[in-house]
């Protein structure tokens, strides 16, 4: 960055010395050796520096350079040697005679391609530009294929290069946020300065809220900041910043707005973790009202139809506004009693995120790939510095809709995968930048906000709470730690956190705004069609999104406690009779009280599998050998519980062996055990166990161990 200012300014002095000379009427030669010295900063000595034609020249080049051309404008004037400003957008690289490529890896750094739009393809609309040997390692594709997407001004002459419209002879490319301007966000974020890389301030005195009140804890989603998120939470500590979360009073109804702007206003930013719950109009409105005035909100998306509670909506869908083929309907394909719950009530479709935040998730659906084009510090207001990538598994990126609001700092690379579920083509636009950015930030009145199209960088391997629909443990990973993600997280944070007085991207100095991004037909909201039907897997029996008195035990929203993981032992004699019927007791602990196990069952087997004992069923009949059949446990009200199985082993039996306790098909407790030719004895009264005879094995759960070190909500 530090050589690309040194020679813009380079650039400035010696222009500014030719006119001085022209001015007080010194010789054309003059002229021509000031313009022979720029050439030369220019090129660093390149051999293909051309020979100038003094002042008509130089006269030239500084009219063209007041006002680039549009290519559409270059093009029309053919190929007729006219030296020229071209300004566009960098799209790709001639492989020959009208041969293009539009994504890297790119051959040489020869050359590149430019256009009016990043998005085009048309031959007959692209300049192909001759790079100096001198400019190869700054502006070659091969060296910089990050550079696609990228508006420049070019200085050359017009002229045929490899059978496109052409700039050769080329004695400057700049980049056009370069041109005139400082980089914006330095000293303050936004207040521009002389560094190149601003700095955020910290969060000392400030308070995040985090969003608990729209499902984010549905399915896999564990995003809270006692949960798995909260490693982000314990990052954001780490800055200086407080952490808490808005939460709905119990029992949870959904029939009033939880989002308020009096519950919003006293904090400085608002993270909402992929909301499953339509956002009520009084919602949105509390949301406008806040950023309006200086709030800042960050959205926190993921792929399309990650519809975690099964209600249809997605994340990307409640944030936008609408959900895709249900413009018309919000509740379109819902039962009765779901149309008509408090959940779906004051719930209208509108393009509310693009009409008031510039941008709108796209419906796509990208697979695992690390973010590596990431925009300069310069142009992100200090937050991507330090940051190399940024993970994605499975997510969506946003479409740029209003540049004076919203602009994108991350993006996917050209030639992403789909992600193996996508209901659609998955990828839009080929990946890169013409997909969309990952990763934006928006300005809107006197407040900000920044989007992400995936919780995979912000999750940890820690969730809190069981499925709501099913009562199953969860398992989510460690993204905030992957590659840069942390600090990627961190970082925007502190940029929404820090306030500033002006009210349009449009309005800071040396920003170089996005173009929108080209949309297809069917990405317009109320032309959009739902390409698979909705939910995609049936709820399970019971279990109903908007009712939380359906919620399993132990999930968020349920009045019960979690089923507790049981400690288990068995009590038997030091040697199991091999001729006689004997009991083994088996024992739970730990239990919620009136809680029950199903699904248990006991066996006995030797090294080899062979199962040797049968069991007494309560009618006095033996069942065949193998494990026993299926029991239950119910806990009594200290939470203990146990049964007594009567065994009789194969014949001829002696020796080592296993006892095995089962849940369905999981082993649960496995130990050894020895076989003689000795007396049955009777067990002690159940609740005594003699400790030379009692095996403890199975773990206690971590969510107990969790709940027992973690209930304040630090909340984490």
């Amino acid at each position: 960055m530090r050589k690309k200012w040194a020679r813009k300014w380079l650039n400035r002095i010696v222009t500014g010395a030719i006119a001085a000379t022209m001015l007080v009427g010194l010789a054309p030669f003059a002229g021509a050796s000031a313009q022979e010295n720029a050439q030369e900063i220019l090129l660093q000595a390149s051999q293909e520096t051309s020979a100038w034609n003094a002042a008509d020249t130089v006269s030239a080049d500084i009219q063209a350079a007041a006002v680039p051309l549009a290519v559409a404008d270059a093009i029309a004037k053919g190929n007729n040697g006219e030296s020229v400003q071209v300004s566009g957008y960098i799209v790709g690289h001639a492989t020959g005679s009208l041969t293009t490529k539009f994504q890297g890896p790119f051959a040489n750094d020869y050359n590149f391609l430019i256009a009016d739009s990043p998005a085009e393809r048309s031959s007959a609309k692209l300049i192909d530009v001759q790079i100096p040997a001198g400019l190869r390692d700054q502006f070659g594709l091969q060296s910089n294929p990050g550079l696609i997407g990228q508006r420049v001004n070019v200085t050359g002459t017009l002229a045929a290069y490899n059978n496109f419209a052409g700039l050769k002879s080329v004695s400057a490319i700049q980049l056009a946020d370069a041109e005139g301007q400082p980089n914006p966000g330095e000293g303050q974020p936004g207040q521009p300065g002389g560094g190149a890389n601003p700095s955020l301030p910290d969060g000392t005195g400030k308070r995040v809220l985090f969003d608990n009140a729209h499902a984010q804890t549905a399915g896999a989603a564990d995003w809270i900041i006692d949960g798995a998120f909260s490693d982000f939470a314990d990052g954001l500590r780490g800055a200086g910043f407080a952490v808490e979360s808005l939460e709905r009073t119990t029992p949870h109804r959904f029939d009033t707005p939880a989002i308020t702007y009096n519950r919003l206003k006293d904090y400085d930013v608002f993270v909402i973790p992929e909301a499953n719950i339509p956002f009520k109009s009084a919602e949105q409105d509390a949301i406008v009202q806040y950023v309006q005035g200086g709030g800042a909100v960050f959205f926190i998306a993921d792929h399309y139809n990650a519809d975690r509670n099964k209600n249809r909506w997605d994340s990307s869908e409640v944030f936008n506004g609408y959900r895709r083929g249900a413009y018309g309907l919000p509740a379109k394909g819902m039962s009765a009693e779901e149309a008509s719950s408090p959940a779906m009530q004051n719930v209208t479709s509108s393009d509310w995120l693009a009409n008031h935040f510039g941008v709108r998730f796209r419906y796509n659906a990208l697979g695992d790939v690390n973010a590596t084009d990431i925009v300069a510090p310069s142009q992100s207001f200090g937050i991507t510095s330090g940051v190399s990538a940024v993970a994605m598994h499975a997510g969506s990126t946003l479409a740029i809709i209003d540049p004076a609001k919203a602009k994108g700092i991350v993006y996917v690379p050209t030639g992403v995968p789909k992600w193996g579920s996508a209901v659609d083509s998955g990828v839009y636009n080929g990946g890169g930048r013409a997909e969309g950015p990952y990763a934006a930030i928006a300005k809107i009145g006197l407040g900000k906000a920044a989007f992400i199209g995936d919780s995979s960088p912000v999750e940890d391997a820690t969730p809190k709470y069981v499925r709501e629909e099913n009562g199953a443990k969860k398992t989510t990973y460690d993204g905030f730690k992957e590659v840069d993600d942390g600090l990627f997280l961190v970082q925007t944070v502190k940029w929404l956190a820090h306030k500033e007085n002006y009210t349009s991207l449009s309005e800071v100095s040396g920003l170089v705004l996005d173009t929108p991004t080209v949309l297809r037909a069917d990405e317009m909201p109320a032309a959009s069609t739902e390409p698979m039907s909705e939910p995609w897997s049936a709820p399970a029996a019971g279990y109903k999104w908007y009712d939380p008195s359906t919620f399993k035990p132990g999930s968020y929203g349920s009045s019960q406690p979690p089923a507790a993981e049981p400690v288990y032992a068995f009590v038997h004699q030091s040697q199991l009779p091999s001729a006689q019927e004997f009991t083994i007791r088996l024992t739970a602990d730990g239990l919620n009280p009136g809680q029950t196990v199903t699904g248990l069952a006991v066996g006995i087997y030797l090294s080899g599998g062979e199962q040797i004992a049968r069991f007494k069923n309560s009618d006095g009949s033996w069942s065949a050998y193998g494990y026993s059949p299926s029991f239950s446990l119910t806990a009594n009200a200290q939470g203990k519980a146990s049964k007594d199985l009567i065994v009789q082993l194969k014949p001829n039996q002696a020796g080592a062996a296993n006892l095995r306790l089962k849940q369905d098909s999981a082993n649960v407790l496995t130990k050894t055990v020895t076989i003689a030719n000795v007396s049955a004895q009777p067990l002690p009264q159940a609740g005594i166990l003699p400790l030379n005879e009692l095996v403890v094995a199975a773990h206690r759960s971590v969510w107990f161990d969790r709940l027992l070190g973690h209930t304040a909500l630090h909340a984490a």
